[in-house]
């Protein structure tokens, strides 16, 4: 009796010590997930630089929701009593879609070296004439104050073609903006100088997105608007100290009016 007994008890504490064993390694496993997935969390919270996933995420959403929107034009197209109007919009939407369906993410060859220029300025500083007379050779009046998207074909040396992409912000930059630039161009009107604190404004706000010691920076002053109404306020010295502030980045006075200088610019 005696001798089962303890044979019981002696089993009992053999499970206890194995069930003790899997318990403290299951705590163990569980701390170590916690560290671990704890360490990436703060990992990916240092610096609101960049998330890839989050990046990833949203692309993802915002891609699958072009078509949606796109059918149900097609659906509020067939509500169009006019036959002749319905097909010209049909048409023009089709074209919309094809374009879509066939941007560069799944047409053009990897080979094809990509350069990303952001622009960064308010709707007064002259920014939206600076890449409208860049791409086509004329003067713009009216800055757009959503911005814009471009592509151009460039010629780098040592390179060969490039394709820059030119991305006009529409106000302050934000970490994603931040995030894909290659370089950045920051524009102020010379006889604005809210235009200039603003660009103090949105550097501030680049540097939380990014490190901005790899990135290159341009300062533009425009004269467009300069005239014996509006006199130019922000004079060549302030210009300077401004680009020294920035990094001590290079500056260039543009006219898109006439042209002067807005080529370098984009080429420097």
């Amino acid at each position: 009796m005696c001798v089962c007994s303890s044979s019981y008890y002696s089993s009992l504490i053999i499970k206890g010590i194995v069930l003790t064993f899997y318990v403290l390694l299951d705590y163990q496993y569980f701390l170590v997930k916690k560290i671990f997935f704890v360490t990436l969390f703060k990992m990916s919270h240092i610096s609101p630089i960049y998330n890839a996933s989050f990046a990833i995420k949203q692309e993802i959403q915002r891609f699958e929701s072009v078509h949606p929107s796109i059918y149900a034009i097609y659906d509020l197209i067939e509500s169009i009593p006019d036959k002749d109007l319905q097909d010209k919009i049909h048409n023009y939407v089709v074209c919309i879609e094809d374009a879509f369906v066939n941007s560069q993410e799944w047409t053009l060859n990897r080979g094809i070296p990509e350069l990303r220029l952001g622009v960064l300025g308010t709707p007064q500083s002259g920014k939206s004439a600076l890449v409208h007379r860049y791409l086509t050779g004329s003067y713009m009046l009216d800055d757009s104050p959503e911005g814009g998207r471009f592509k151009k074909e460039v010629l780098v040396p040592d390179v060969g073609s490039c394709l820059l992409l030119i991305r006009d912000e529409g106000g302050p930059p934000d970490s994603q903006f931040a995030a894909w630039c290659d370089a950045c161009v920051f524009v102020f009107a010379l006889d604005c100088a809210e235009s200039l604190d603003a660009v103090y404004q949105y550097y501030g706000r680049m540097a939380q997105g990014r490190s901005l010691n790899d990135l290159p920076l341009l300062l533009v002053g425009t004269q467009d608007t300069i005239s014996e109404s509006r006199p130019r306020v922000i004079d060549e010295v302030r210009s300077l100290k401004a680009a020294h502030d920035l990094r001590k980045c290079p500056y260039f006075e543009t006219c898109a009016t006439y042209g002067h200088n807005v080529d370098r610019v984009f080429q420097e």
